[in-house]
């Protein structure tokens, strides 16, 4: 059995805000953040109500500046993050019942492909049950040329996923490669389009039907940190990676070491980091152990009976410098 509030699922909540969820760790309140936001200007229509895609997490911070327990403190993450009380959510939008609604109404092309796709996959003897959809297509604002957008629960299942996109999907190469480059350099500015190669490449990703195609590995199980965490402040870092057996999931640790701090908020140069946790799916998957790396993040202090770890936070709500992580070349 499977709970509703996992990473990459939706809900709506009482304000009428479509929020995307966080992390897998929540209790009565859930951390997310607002994804769609009702505006008779937007194109997007649920239940009457027609909704426009908010740009980015700090605008999701000003819409929910006024609203009452919206807005808190996090021991989780370290720091203030948004998201809804569970009473005050009234409908869950999940990954797994969504593509199960999806494959029973495929009215336009981009349903159809999905349709197409996953009948590929149990050809292979892969379980799409451990398969979902998120993006516009959970929520039912997608149309005919959206996107296709999909979970994988677990690493059985994530790595014949990968094998079985080896074959099915056309890789990102020549002109479109360019074009899903200049799609990420718009979110990620201040990485190198040589790098940003590198690390697209390692996704599981590419054309299907002539449209985008990508999964995100989840876990298969919640995971909870064991970690109290407190931020220290803004925080740039070069090291060396040594493990990825948690980096393939959102949210992403990477283990590090041999670390050295290039700029802070605090005093700090002789810490030792020894993790890089990312929220954010776009820098799951794209390191491998041995491989220099640098990032830009929160610094959190957890605490934990076993001692204190120092970590680099890379999350939506980053309030520091631009947050990053990239190869370094």
């Amino acid at each position: 059995m499977h709970t509703l509030d996992r990473d990459r699922n939706y809900f709506l909540g009482s304000d009428a805000n479509i929020y995307r969820i966080v992390g897998d760790s929540h209790n009565e309140f859930v951390t997310a953040y607002v994804k769609y936001t009702p505006n008779e200007t937007g194109n997007k229509v649920l239940e009457g109500t027609t909704y426009k895609t908010t740009p980015n997490v700090r605008d999701s911070f000003n819409k929910l500046a006024q609203t009452p327990g919206a807005i808190r403190h996090s021991t989780q993450f370290g720091f203030t993050v948004t998201g809804r009380e569970r009473s005050r959510i009234t409908r869950w939008f999940d990954a797994r019942e969504s593509i199960e609604y999806i494959l029973e109404n495929p009215f336009n092309t981009a349903r159809i492909a999905v349709a197409e796709f996953m009948k590929q996959l149990e050809k292979r003897g892969i379980n799409t049950g451990n398969i979902g959809v998120t993006g516009s297509m959970q929520i039912g604002f997608d149309s005919d040329s959206s996107d296709i957008d999909l979970v994988c629960y677990g690493k059985d299942c994530a790595n014949s996923l990968r094998e079985a996109c080896a074959e099915l999907l056309i890789p990102y190469l020549g002109a479109d490669e360019d074009k899903l480059l200049q799609r990420r350099i718009s979110h990620m500015p201040s990485i190198p389009a040589n790098v940003l190669v590198y690390q697209e490449r390692r996704k599981i990703q590419g054309l299907w039907k002539g449209r985008h195609l990508n999964i995100q590995p989840l876990r298969e199980q919640p995971y909870v940190d064991p970690h109290i965490y407190s931020d220290m402040g803004a925080v740039s870092v070069v090291g060396i990676i040594s493990n990825t057996d948690e980096a393939a999931f959102a949210p992403a640790y990477y283990e590090v070491n041999k670390t050295q701090i290039i700029d802070s908020e605090t005093r700090c140069s002789t810490i030792d980091i020894t993790k890089i946790i990312s929220s954010i799916g776009a820098y799951s998957q794209i390191l491998l152990p041995g491989e220099r790396f640098f990032a830009v993040g929160n610094l959190i202090r957890g605490e934990h009976a076993r001692g204190i770890t120092y970590a680099v936070s890379i999350d939506p709500w980053n309030r520091g410098f631009n947050n990053k992580l990239q190869l370094v070349l």
